[in-house]
């Protein structure tokens, strides 16, 4: 018969398979999943937003600005500047709260908004400056992490925290002492999070996405050989085609996410784990 299913039986079989389909696909409706995902009008943080959707996530998008993207599983956006720590336990907990009243079997967090911050010499740093990215590039992904860890502390729900980091969070690279400072802070508190969750309910990783093609990548490229060194290394990289798409990223993030597949406290090169596949 070499495996093939006997004509009276092919019906009761079609009916079986039917049945065993529709069994799946009702377990994941009934699965409640919510993703938020800061930085999310623009970059990664908006592939991050299409790809959750995509996957059935509720998304809440929390930006400055609001972006053009639309999809009955975006369930809000938020516009807020995260670099507004005071706020964000008091107007933004407000705002998240009612979200928050459901049940959600899955909730993963993505700290992903960050600036550059100013580019040049640290000597030329303003004290007003150097606060604004280290509110947003640290504080505001400690906050976040805390609100939501205390939203969910009564719940039964599985929490990931994903914090997008950077290369450059190991490296001292001339002309970006703001963003290295402030990338290497916020993956060594990710580590002391990840030995201290214990019975929390959270895991935690950090994420190095790789170089990918965004705004951020067109500000570095337009940078003065003084205020940057490396600045022709990136402009290089734009003229050979090497910058990935933040789509494939967000997509490869998702994957990692659902599956769980990583350990708490490890940090995720994208590129590095994933063959993640060039612009063409």
């Amino acid at each position: 018969m070499g495996g093939a299913i006997p004509p009276a039986f092919s019906s009761c079989y079609s009916r079986l398979v039917l049945r065993t389909s529709s069994l799946i696909d009702k377990q994941n409706i009934l699965m409640q999943k919510l993703a938020i995902i800061t930085g999310g009008s623009k970059g990664l943080g908006k592939s991050l937003v299409e790809e959750y959707c995509k996957r059935g996530y509720q998304v809440i998008s929390i930006a400055r600005s609001s972006s053009d993207y639309h999809h009955p599983n975006l369930r809000i956006q938020i516009e807020f500047d995260l670099s507004d720590i005071e706020h964000i336990e008091t107007s933004l907990q407000d705002k998240l709260k009612e979200v928050f009243d459901n049940d959600f079997d899955k909730v993963t967090l993505i700290n992903n908004a960050a600036t550059l911050g100013q580019i040049g010499k640290v000597i030329d740093y303003t004290a007003t400056d150097f606060n604004k990215a280290v509110q947003l590039n640290f504080t505001s992904p400690i906050a976040m992490s805390n609100l939501i860890i205390k939203l969910l502390r009564s719940k039964n729900t599985d929490l990931s925290i994903l914090n997008v980091s950077s290369g450059a969070a190991n490296k001292a690279i001339n002309g970006w002492g703001m963003y290295c400072s402030t990338k290497a802070g916020l993956d060594t508190i990710s580590k002391v999070m990840a030995g201290e969750s214990n019975g929390l309910g959270y895991k935690i990783a950090i994420v190095n996405p790789g170089i990918m093609d965004t705004e951020m990548q067109g500000a570095i490229r337009n940078s003065s050989q003084e205020d940057f060194p490396l600045v022709k290394n990136f402009q290089k990289y734009h003229k050979d085609n090497l910058l990935v798409p933040p789509d494939t990223i967000a997509r490869l993030i998702a994957e990692m996410d659902e599956k769980n597949d990583y350990e708490n406290g490890e940090t995720v090169r994208i590129e590095d784990r994933f063959d993640a596949p060039r612009n063409q």
